[in-house]
């Protein structure tokens, strides 16, 4: 029977390998369909390959490298040229499955002249590997296999004639693709194809093993995005423009920052001054405080008193200590005096020796330099309490660098 003969056994194993083959490239295409569904700068990117239908066009050669000429008139050896049309759709970015025709024009070396002229009806399955991010190269292997009609019933050979019938044909092709455009491919592919003939009587091609070359163009449907790499460049530059506005937010909170600690420094210097000249300062920080209560000190005076106690003179020896352990610009000691009582002769006379008083005891008891403290008199001029008893009194104010 013809199912069972040699040839068909063969064809049979062939294609039990090719299915064999084509299962590998299906396990691997999982792993290569990821740069096709990968998210750039917000968009799904398109490679300009998937979901698309596909128009092909290519003319080839194919030549069996061989010629005989049987004595029944069977001959094997062919060559010839070819012009092929299919479309199809490409399920992802590596796998293509569509229908292959055209017209196909055959010779054979041999005394005679004998052609063979068919259309080929072809299933056709193309896995292809896109090579790196510049979407302009990839590898193909391409698989056919089908029905070629002949267009002649018969032909002469060495007088005889024979039948030019219908055969099965299958061959595998690799080749290069060169993206000319987004959906325009370039194909350059090499092969070897296997077929027979069906006839019941002897053929003119029984057996072909061909060697085949075609030279083609793939034309798809136009991406509905940028390429990968305009993508990547409009990603680095969403990036740049991210990082540039977080950079200039920093910026902005750190002149924020710098503008309120500045306008915090000056309401401190401010406070700070107040708080000297009213000796009722209260310093924001535990050091500055215990600093002031030791630095600005006020002596209180009984009537025509100019002297100071020795409690009074406890607080010069704390006021030495931190005068000594820091740098000092200046002392400066006011004197005072009340208005209730003497005139205002008397009063700027005992001002001004409660101040000189306090100058001396630092400059003869303490060794304080005699040219960082400055005397200031104001007499009953100025009343620095609303108590007229307080208003008796001297005050020290240390201004550090």
């Amino acid at each position: 029977m013809f199912l069972f003969d040699n040839n068909n056994i063969k064809y049979i194993i062939y294609f039990l390998i090719m299915k064999k083959f084509f299962t590998l490239l299906a396990v691997a295409s999982v792993f290569t369909m990821a740069n096709a569904q990968e998210e750039i700068a917000g968009v799904k990117y398109d490679d300009g390959i998937a979901k698309k239908w596909e128009f092909k066009f290519d003319g080839g050669y194919n030549n069996d490298f061989r010629s005989e000429d049987y004595d029944n008139g069977i001959l094997e050896g062919n060559e010839g040229w070819n012009a092929n049309v299919g479309v199809g759709y490409n399920f992802t970015s590596n796998w293509f499955v569509g229908l292959n025709s055209g017209y196909w024009y055959r010779w054979h070396a041999v005394k005679g002249d004998h052609h063979g002229h068919v259309i080929p009806a072809l299933l056709d399955v193309v896995y292809r590997w896109n090579l790196g991010t510049a979407e302009k190269w990839s590898i193909f292997l391409e698989g056919r296999g089908g029905y070629l009609f002949s267009l002649q019933d018969n032909v002469k050979v060495n007088g005889k004639d024979l039948e030019a019938g219908n055969f099965i044909y299958a061959d595998a092709q690799g080749g290069v693709y060169y993206r000319l455009r987004r959906n325009i491919d370039l194909k350059l592919a090499l092969g070897w194809g296997y077929g027979w003939n069906q006839a019941d009587e002897p053929c003119l091609t029984k057996d072909e093993h061909p060697f085949t070359a075609k030279v083609g163009f793939n034309f798809r449907g136009k991406p509905t995005t940028l390429s990968r790499a305009a993508l990547l460049e409009e990603a680095a530059r969403l990036a740049a423009e991210a990082e540039a506005a977080r950079l200039k937010a920093e910026e902005a909170a750190r002149l924020l920052a710098e503008a309120e600690a500045k306008k915090a420094a000056e309401a401190a210097a401010e406070a700070a001054r107040l708080a000297a000249e009213k000796a009722a300062a209260e310093k924001a920080a535990a050091e500055a405080a215990a600093r002031a209560a030791a630095t600005n000190l006020v002596f209180f005076y009984n009537i025509r008193v100019v002297n100071f106690d020795e409690e009074d003179d406890a607080k010069l020896q704390e006021l030495v200590n931190y005068v000594k352990n820091g740098k000092v610009n200046m002392i400066y000691i006011k004197g005072y005096a009340d208005k209730g009582t003497g005139n205002p002769y008397v009063n700027r006379k005992y001002a001004k020796q409660r101040a000189e008083n306090i100058k001396k005891a630092l400059v003869n008891k303490y060794g304080i330099d005699s040219k960082l403290i400055e005397c200031l008199s104001y007499g009953d001029t100025v009343q620095p309490y609303a108590e007229n008893d307080k208003n008796r009194c001297a005050t020290i104010f240390v201004e550090f660098e």
